[in-house]
């Protein structure tokens, strides 16, 4: 026993110096510096706080006032490269040998291995195939959905008092919901007559659930997350989604089959054009790819949309701007078509700021499949690079004045065309982009024309404000309480 306690304290002295040196010598090779590591848990404890409340994106800001635009962390023996650089970012954006990282693994329960997940030739064969799902000529033939399902959500907002502060992010869930599944799926859910959708909320939950394996090096290991109650919990929930999408890809089925081929429209939404497809497509990826579109599709919409009603009820002014825009435009706003939708500039700018401020995302993860030398910074292959959305949005290099909401900053020519195009990447950018980024926008600019032609919104309380955290997509904490006050 004395032997064995001898040859224990004399071997964690050897760890600590092993991994000391070994980390020292990566740090050299890389030509990245980072906060000072502790021995073997290397950054763990100083991150643990901002991980469990979900702002590791405040503490990557943080660093990039300390250690510049590139710096790297570790989680454990767990290295991660954190960028905001833009020449780094247009590398990540734009070369194919940058792939998803290991972190994605936790979502394969989840989402299977579908377009999000997937690389090489299976995702290029998914990229194209529903590439034509988001013509302009298909986004022109959902107006009147959008148009439909906002009216919903008017009147439901309509009948509460003009004093009544409410959290609307279960209103714009429920609608976001609807609206995606009758445009990109071609079923009626009527999710906005009860608010309470056990849909939204499980996905909420075992995305939250899964977000904590990223930062954490315990929870990242498979047995202790099987052992603590984890898999269990969210297998109940991904099983609950799994057969809500399999019903809806059985209900648009049956309505192909007993439909008139001579009726379809030449250019299928999303679901056709998988189920109609003469490639060879199985049902675990039909269902798959339909996973992940009606999360993506509702999830980000909603909270996007959430935050901007935040912003313009925070800044009256901004509000006021976007009402003078809509009433010179009052004639159209009953025919909303894409050409007139995009006369609304101010709106664009509005729009285009809060996803500055509230990015769908505040970092993404990819690794490299070989070596990679930019400059004087080298990363080593297989390893997680962050780029550093929100971090990036926040740079004064780029945009004067981040911490001020300015939709202005995007109304000038000269300002968009000086900045470079990688600083700014809501919808993230180049090869993997994302796929539904202009249905996404041309769905909220139609909600909110309708808001706000309808109601003076404003904050539920004057001293509220968002709490932002990141759970895979940016969300509030606190929820968005607002009052919505009829103009007429």
């Amino acid at each position: 026993m004395l032997l064995l306690l001898t040859l224990i304290f004399a071997i964690i002295p050897l760890l600590v110096i092993y991994s000391w040196l070994k980390w020292e010598q990566e740090d050299a090779k890389m030509g990245i510096s980072g906060p000072p590591t502790l021995p073997v848990l290397g950054n763990l404890v100083e991150l643990w706080k901002s991980a469990r409340s979900f702002k590791e994106f405040e503490k990557f800001l943080e660093y990039t006032k300390t250690y510049g635009d590139t710096f790297r962390v570790r989680l454990g023996p767990k290295l991660m490269i954190c960028t905001r650089d833009v020449k780094i970012m247009e590398q990540i954006a734009n070369d194919p040998k940058f792939i998803k990282s290991h972190e994605y693994r936790f979502f394969k329960p989840w989402w299977g291995e579908g377009l999000v997940l997937s690389n090489g030739e299976k995702w290029m064969k998914f990229r194209k195939l529903l590439t034509p799902a988001f013509h302009f000529q298909i986004l022109e033939r959902f107006l009147p959905i959008f148009h439909e399902q906002t009216d919903v959500l008017v009147e439901k907002l309509k009948n509460l008092e003009d004093e009544e502060a409410i959290d609307v992010t279960s209103y714009l869930h429920s609608f976001s919901l609807d609206v995606i599944a009758e445009t990109a799926m071609g079923v009626k859910l009527n999710t906005q007559l009860n608010v309470q959708s056990k849909f939204v909320d499980y996905n909420a939950q075992v995305s939250h659930m899964i977000y904590k394996r990223i930062f954490n090096p315990f929870l990242a290991n498979d047995f202790i997350w099987k052992i603590l109650g984890y898999e269990r919990r969210a297998n109940h929930y991904i099983k609950y989604i799994q057969n809500y999408i399999i019903d809806i890809i059985t209900k648009r089925r049956e309505i192909l089959l007993s439909s008139d081929l001579s009726k379809r429209p030449k250019r299928s939404a999303f679901l056709d054009i998988m189920l109609l497809s003469d490639q060879q497509i199985s049902n675990e990826e039909i269902r798959s790819e339909t996973m992940v579109f009606m999360f993506a599709g509702h999830e980000t919409t909603a909270s996007t949309l959430g935050f901007f009603l935040y912003c313009v009820a925070k800044y009256q002014n901004v509000q006021k701007k976007l009402l003078e825009e809509i009433r010179k435009n009052e004639e159209e706003i009953k025919e909303l078509t894409l050409q007139n939708i995009n006369s609304y500039k101010y709106l664009d700018c509005v729009i285009r700021e809060t996803l500055r401020m509230f990015p769908i995302s505040a970092f993404t993860p990819k690794m490299r499949t070989e070596d990679l030398k930019i400059g004087d910074i080298f990363i080593p292959k297989e390893t997680t690079v962050m780029t550093l959305v929100l971090a990036s949005h926040m740079n004064e290099k780029y945009f004067e004045s981040p911490e001020k909401f300015i939709p202005e900053r995007f109304d000038s020519e000269v300002d968009c065309a000086s900045r470079n195009p990688y600083a700014y990447q809501p919808f993230s950018a180049g090869l993997r982009n994302c796929l539904g980024q202009r249905f996404a926008v041309l769905e909220m600019k139609v909600a909110a024309i309708k808001i706000l032609t309808e109601f003076e919104v404003s904050l539920g309380w004057e001293s509220f404000r968002v709490d932002r955290i990141q759970s895979n997509t940016m969300k509030s904490k606190n929820g968005i309480h607002l009052k919505f006050k009829k103009r007429f």
